[in-house]
């Protein structure tokens, strides 16, 4: 009889999505990705098997994608953000998705977002490097076959 309670509360714990010392876990990698199981462990009181165990799991079922940086884009020469909003007039051979693929190859980008329910098709996050680059961006998607409306906000 215990092994088939044992079973039964194994299986419910994989179905479930995360549960809070998993939240616990998350939240401290995303103030710092780099750090190590021992100190992870350390910060969030779990031995170090327990945290090397649930990250594994983590990674395995794809709630952890993958391990990034956080750059400081003024110290590279980009302080300028925008978000540029894009409509596309989808049409022959014309996506959405197909512009996002050309747009994202630009050097300047940094994110590009399908949206839906909203005035436009894409958002795409970009650093610059002044105020004077926006315009010659914002030129070169105007130049892209369906791209027919876009717009720009900078943010800080």
């Amino acid at each position: 009889m215990r092994k088939f309670i044992v079973k039964i509360k194994i299986m419910n714990q994989m179905s479930k999505k995360i549960d809070l010392k998993d939240r616990i876990l998350l939240n401290e990698l995303k103030k710092n990705a780099k750090c190590s199981s021992r100190s992870l462990a350390k910060r969030v009181g779990l031995p170090i098997s327990t945290v090397y165990r649930r990250m594994k799991r983590l990674k395995e079922r794809g709630i952890i994608k993958k391990y990034t940086i956080h750059i400081d884009y003024e110290k590279i020469g980009k302080p300028v953000q925008i978000f540029a909003l894009i409509n596309v007039e989808e049409g022959e051979g014309i996506t959405v998705k197909g512009i996002k693929n050309k747009i994202r190859k630009f050097g300047e980008v940094e994110e590009v977002l399908i949206t839906h329910g909203w005035n436009f098709d894409l958002i795409v996050r970009s650093m610059l490097k002044s105020v004077k680059n926006i315009s010659e961006f914002l030129e070169r998607i105007r130049k892209i076959e369906g791209v027919e409306e876009v717009s720009s906000i900078i943010v800080e």
